[in-house]
């Protein structure tokens, strides 16, 4: 940054390295985001399957730790809740017709 220190080209450097830091951190939130966003599509495909409840809550669970912050999470939310209440309309296995 231009008029904070008198390091010259050393400063050049340090701010090169916060740079490669930030660019790390930001790769990695990236594939976290990612693998969250799977597990809760997997979810959802089980859901409209109305199979393996467990996957279901799971799946709801990572949605809401997943990238969509405030739209995403208030729908996952809202999605935990009616699983929750229809609970009994996930079988053992056997998917219900709609």
């Amino acid at each position: 940054f231009v008029g904070i220190g008198n390091e010259g080209p050393a400063n050049n450097h340090s701010i090169a390295e916060l740079w490669n830091k930030i660019r790390g951190t930001l790769y990695f939130c990236s594939a976290i985001f990612a693998v969250f966003s799977i597990f809760a599509l997997l979810g959802g495909l089980y859901a409209i399957k109305r199979k393996n409840f467990g996957i279901v809550i799971i799946g709801s669970i990572f949605g809401i730790l997943s990238f969509g912050f405030i739209f995403g999470s208030i729908c996952s939310i809202i999605a935990l809740i009616l699983l929750i209440i229809s609970k009994e309309e996930f079988g053992n296995g056997d998917a219900k017709e709609f």
